[in-house]
């Protein structure tokens, strides 16, 4: 058995970086590692979308608390602490951004000697909720010291993760280093090469979790318009998230219940892209967007705000404003009448591949 690595990560729900353990976990095992999961939830809380794929792949997981108010955090460490000290790990990966500060302190005591800190986005959920308050600064500032003095690696899913996390701090630091999320390219690639399921109507889609720095209202708004102009497409929504019933009301109140198709979290994405022409992908924030990647890797023309990192643009992107609907209209238009002459790089794509995201991961341990 090679070295012992656990990797932690808020829970494991619909997310990108809930999707990133998974698989790193089970990446990591496939090439002799010993591995373990760790969620900063209650033990006795329900169980989490993905614990069934880590009983599956046989990788044990632990539950510390959820971290709701002073307690739940202080009850967090010293779980985490216990745990870290009873089995001894060589590796501690923290995929919680801001709170990898705590979390690699906690490491540290422990006695862990490899830290992995973990960026995964380019803005704080708590920040877009509550505003650049006074206390989310401090906080900021105090867990972005953490990250830095408690952590000894550094890593992050693009550039702009690694810039909200750790400034200017990591440009020149040796163990610092950009690792694009990897996935199975041969799943979309494969779907890629798939026959459409005709329909009569042009499919368009989104897939992620319907929370706020998603974007969804601007979707309802592109839709509505949409519509009030043509009947020939449809929309298909893949994911979950607190703001589903929000949406699925407003969508609703708009008429649009006839054009939209809510199929909420799946598994076998990649077999709903190859029937879909259009992807869209308007998030006020993200660290990378996997999303846009695996659309693009099934061949899908692709709109994305222009506040994603440019570096997903695999050769199908086209990277709008979100300060107003009319562009995104003008060019699905434009897309469902002429279709488009771009082509997917697959170079671009190949750094977006499983074994290498593998490959460098490994390396950071090893550094």
């Amino acid at each position: 058995m090679g070295k012992k690595v656990f990797i932690l990560n808020h829970g494991l729900a619909a997310g990108g970086t809930d999707t990133f353990t998974v698989t790193l976990a089970k990446g990591l095992l496939d090439r002799g590692y010993d591995v373990g999961v760790v969620m900063a939830v209650d033990p006795d809380s329900k169980p989490q979308i993905r614990e069934n794929v880590l009983k599956e792949y046989g990788i044990p997981y632990y539950k510390t608390s959820d971290l709701v108010g002073i307690k739940g955090v202080l009850r967090h460490a010293k779980r985490l602490y216990q745990l870290l000290k009873r089995e001894k790990p060589d590796v501690f990966h923290s995929n919680m951004d801001l709170f990898n500060g705590l979390n690699s302190l906690v490491a540290l005591l422990a006695g862990v000697p490899v830290r992995v800190c973990h960026s995964h986005t380019s803005q704080s959920q708590y920040e877009n909720n509550t505003g650049k308050h006074f206390t989310v600064n401090l906080y900021r500032k105090i867990m972005r010291r953490m990250c830095y003095l408690f952590s000894n690696r550094y890593c992050g899913c693009s550039e702009s993760a690694m810039d909200y996390l750790f400034e200017n701090r990591w440009k020149n630091n040796k163990k610092a280093k950009v690792i694009y999320n990897g996935i199975d390219l041969s799943r979309f690639r494969a779907a890629a090469g798939g026959e459409k399921n005709e329909t009569g109507r042009r499919q368009l889609v989104t897939v992620g979790r319907i929370t706020k720095e998603k974007n969804p209202f601007f979707i309802v708004e592109i839709l509505e318009a949409l519509k009030k102009q043509r009947g020939d497409f449809v929309f298909i929504w893949v994911g979950i998230g607190w703001l589903y019933d929000e949406i699925r009301a407003a969508v609703s109140q708009k008429g649009l219940d006839d054009c939209v198709r809510f199929l909420g979290y799946r598994s076998d994405v990649e077999q709903i892209l190859k029937d879909c022409d259009l992807f869209l992908f308007p998030s006020q924030f993200e660290g990378l967007g996997i999303s846009l990647i695996e659309a693009q890797a099934a061949g899908l023309y692709s709109l994305a705000s222009d506040q994603v990192p440019k570096a997903t643009d695999c050769g199908l992107c086209e990277f709008l404003p979100i300060d107003s609907i009319e562009p995104w209209v003008e060019k699905i238009n434009a897309f469902l009448d002429h279709g488009t002459e771009k082509k997917l790089d697959e170079k671009l794509l190949d750094r977006f591949a499983f074994d290498t995201m593998l490959d460098e991961i490994e390396a950071v341990y090893k550094r």
